[in-house]
């Protein structure tokens, strides 16, 4: 199924924030689904600490694979991009396991 959601701005401090949200799963065989999510958060000019207007996304892809009922392995990554100078765009890779006790 797939997910949408937005949030009113809120106020932080002088600044207020507006986020968007998309998501969704996809079930390619009984073992094997694919996930993915997508957030946009807009940042309002922060007057008390002088930082300008900025943009955040967050872009996430998942893959799940149960080998059992309680057992699966999982890869994943995730992109996260900025409109603010001093921060670096970045790029997440995780690959793990989990067991459900």
């Amino acid at each position: 199924g797939y997910t949408l959601a937005t949030v009113a701005p809120r106020t932080i401090g002088t600044a207020s924030v507006t986020v968007a949200s998309i998501g969704g799963d996809y079930k390619l065989s009984d073992k094997l689904g694919l996930y993915a999510g997508y957030y946009n958060l807009n940042y309002d000019t922060n007057v008390s600490s002088g930082v300008a207007a900025y943009t955040e996304n967050y872009a996430s892809l998942l893959l799940d694979y149960n080998l059992s009922k309680r057992t699966d392995v999982y890869l994943g990554g995730m992109q996260v991009t900025t409109g603010r100078a001093s921060y670096a765009n970045t790029n997440i890779v995780a690959a793990g396991m989990r067991h459900k006790f």
